[in-house]
């Protein structure tokens, strides 16, 4: 198992977007009687069903969360938290199966560019205003074409793919350092602490004081 593995994934001008962790896990550690207990029935679906799986920003938040506290454990305390990693994924009802013909959609040329460029743009303008208008124009859309095509795509709004993304880096600052809330509210791109609060309370299911200490 190799817990820092690094990929970068990369636009096409070649800079880098985000960071992605990759746990890599020897089939041999599913092996053995222990996952042939009726306790771990989900987890061996979620092993052997080989479909893609997306899951909503809570649960990234929270799996990505489990993730990275491997990098500071023992071996001992690793395998725990992967079977708690397992365990959680298998348990979560905010995660879609992705169909073959899901892939293909998003596989195209075309789609790849689009998907590439908004992310990037998310990645480098949420703690910034956010305009439709600037967005669609750099995909030469108009509004209302580039609001069905993110609808088409994440089966979700553009005002909730930067909320999530915004929420995600809020969690992050949350958990590693004691910045004061109101001024992580303004670093991840809210004005309006009211409204921070009630965007991330809507996503986590708790206040980012709860968050803070919950993850202490």
């Amino acid at each position: 198992m190799s817990t820092n593995q690094i990929h970068l994934y990369y636009q096409l001008q070649g800079k880098p977007i985000f960071k992605a962790f990759v746990l890599e896990i020897d089939s041999a550690f599913f092996d053995g009687s222990l996952f042939g207990l009726p306790a771990f029935d989900k987890i061996r679906n979620l092993i052997t069903a080989q479909t893609p799986i997306v899951f909503d920003a809570p649960s990234k938040t929270q799996l990505g969360q489990l993730l990275l506290n491997l990098l500071q454990q023992h071996p001992f305390e690793q395998t725990l938290t992967i079977l708690e990693l397992f365990h959680q994924m298998a348990q979560s009802s905010n995660k879609i199966w992705l169909k073959t013909q899901d892939l293909g959609k998003h596989h195209k040329a075309k789609d790849q560019e689009r998907i590439q460029h908004i992310a990037q743009y998310i990645q480098e303008q949420f703690k910034y205003e956010i305009k439709l208008e600037t967005i669609a124009t750099s995909l030469n859309m108009s509004v209302p074409s580039f609001c069905r095509y993110i609808k088409k795509i994440y089966k979700k709004t553009f005002t909730q793919l930067v909320n999530e993304t915004r929420i995600e880096h809020a969690c992050y600052l949350l958990t590693t350092n004691q910045i004061p809330i109101s001024e992580i509210c303004f670093e991840c791109g809210y004005n309006n602490f009211s409204y921070f609060n009630k965007q991330f309370k809507l996503l986590m299911k708790m206040t980012p004081r709860q968050y803070r200490i919950a993850h202490q």
